[in-house]
Order: C-alpha cells, then sequence, then structure tokens
C-alpha cells in the first residue's frame, strides 16, 4: 500500500517544498483531485491514489489503473509568469524526469514526444498536463504522471496496445518497494520543476536528445488533414516537432495530433 511517511523518506530534504499531499484509495482521477485543488495557496500539492476508476490520457484516452499495480500521482505545480507562459517543453521535461528514476533502477527508457515513456517499444509511463492560468497570468500546472509498476495479465489485456512494467525487469531480483519508486519520482519531478522554472527547455536538451525515440525516425502522424508520413528531424524554439514530409518541414504541436513510429 501506498504510505506517505514511507514516500517522504525517499524524498529527502525535498520533502519540505511540498506544501499539501494526500494519498487516495479510489479516486476518478488523481488530476481531477489536484484541479480542486488548485483553489488554494498551499502548493506545491501531490495527490497519490492507489486506484483511478476514470483514469485519462491525452485526448481523453483511458489510462487504466486498477488498484496496486501503477503509480499513479497528480503534482500540481505553480510557475511565475516569468516562465514562458506556453509552457512549451514542460511534458517533455517531465518525461526527461521519468526516465532518469527509470535509469537509477536500469530501466533504459525513451521518450516518445510529447509525453509517453517507452522500454523497448513498449508503454511504461504516460504523462498528461493540464494548465490553469490565473488573473495574475501565472501559470498552475497540474502535472499527472501514470507509471505501470506491476500489471496483472487481465490488466494488459485490457489496456490492449504495447505495455510493459517496472516488475517485469526485475526477474531476477526483489522489484524495489513502491513507495520508493513513487517517492524518487516525486523528488525529480520537483527538481526538473525548479529546472525548468529557472531555465526553461534549454537546460535539458542535451537529456531530451539522449532519450529521444523519435529524431531520425519516420513517422505516421495523425492531425486535422488525415493520416500522413514523414521523417522526425528535432525539435523547434516552442518544442513543436519537426518533420520532414516529400522534402518539405512541417511543424506539428501535442495539442494538434498524435503520432505512430512506423
Amino acid at each position: 500500500m501506498l504510505d506517505w511517511n514511507q514516500i517522504s523518506n525517499a524524498l529527502g530534504e525535498s520533502r519540505s517544498k511540498i506544501r499539501c499531499h494526500v494519498v487516495i484509495d479510489c479516486i476518478t482521477s488523481t488530476n481531477d483531485w489536484s484541479a480542486w485543488s488548485c483553489g488554494n495557496e498551499q502548493l506545491p500539492a501531490i495527490c497519490l491514489a492507489e486506484q483511478q476508476t476514470s483514469g485519462r490520457g491525452r485526448s481523453g484516452r483511458e489510462w487504466i489503473s486498477p488498484p496496486a499495480e501503477n503509480i499513479c500521482l497528480s503534482l500540481v505545480w505553480p510557475f511565475s509568469v516569468c516562465v514562458n507562459s506556453r509552457l512549451d517543453g514542460l511534458s517533455l521535461v517531465i518525461g526527461v524526469a521519468i526516465a532518469r528514476v527509470m535509469a537509477v533502477y536500469g530501466i533504459q527508457a525513451k521518450i516518445k514526444w510529447p509525453n509517453d515513456v517507452l522500454v523497448n517499444g513498449d508503454k511504461i509511463a504516460g504523462i498528461l498536463i493540464e494548465t490553469k492560468i490565473k488573473p495574475s497570468g501565472d501559470a498552475i500546472a497540474i502535472i499527472g504522471v501514470g507509471i505501470n509498476y506491476a500489471l496483472s495479465e487481465l490488466s494488459r489485456l485490457h489496456i490492449g496496445q504495447a505495455c510493459c512494467d517496472m516488475a517485469s525487469h526485475f526477474k531476477s531480483r526483489i522489484s524495489p518497494d513502491r513507495n520508493q519508486v513513487a517517492g524518487m519520482v516525486i523528488k525529480e519531478l520537483i527538481h526538473v520543476c525548479e529546472e525548468f522554472t529557472q531555465y526553461g527547455f534549454s537546460a535539458f536538451i542535451k537529456d531530451w536528445n539522449h532519450y529521444d525515440v523519435c529524431s531520425g525516425r519516420d513517422v505516421q502522424v495523425h492531425d486535422a488533414s488525415g493520416v500522413w508520413i514523414g521523417k522526425v528531424i528535432g525539435l523547434n524554439d516552442r518544442c513543436g516537432l519537426r518533420v520532414l514530409r516529400n522534402n518539405s518541414e512541417h511543424v506539428v504541436y501535442a495539442a494538434d495530433v498524435s503520432i505512430r513510429i512506423k
């Protein structure tokens, strides 16, 4: 079971930076709780849940999160108006944070633009960021993270797409404690949010290039015009994906498209 005392032990000194926390047995979505929490001044805030009944990813897609098989959390983080008001690249930065934690446990993860974390092509974690803009112009980001920790065979069938979990990478030894992993993830999320506030995405370019799984590869792009294929050639200065199609460069943004690696 998730236990805040054990999670906070893994947080170390970073625990003092969380002003509000809650661990819930069952909730529709941790992002739902977090949206409500934006009405108070106790930020940053964190919500963790053993189970989500209506977990979601981008474009309203369902995120399967049965009891005790995932790490489901949302971090509510305030960003001042001096930060890029669009928070360009924040989902990529959160992906970097998760990949860094996976590396600590010997799992070599990659990031599929804009918000999927993969291991050997299978999805191990997803990210959903929702934002609220205050009258002052300051932004509040609700950073939802779902990590597959130890999926049952039934859950894998229900998910219905290529997926994996942390436990499958520890067949020859005991899996790391779920509370410890949750604490490590939250600690790294705090670290990257602080760094992003100060430096923006530029501080993460080296790590992004290391973890990026799309660059130089052909992808299938689904957008308002239909479905087309191109080669990824990098990011622009707003973290849009640059895709070469018929010798012409197109830039696509996370809010408008979905992509599949060919």
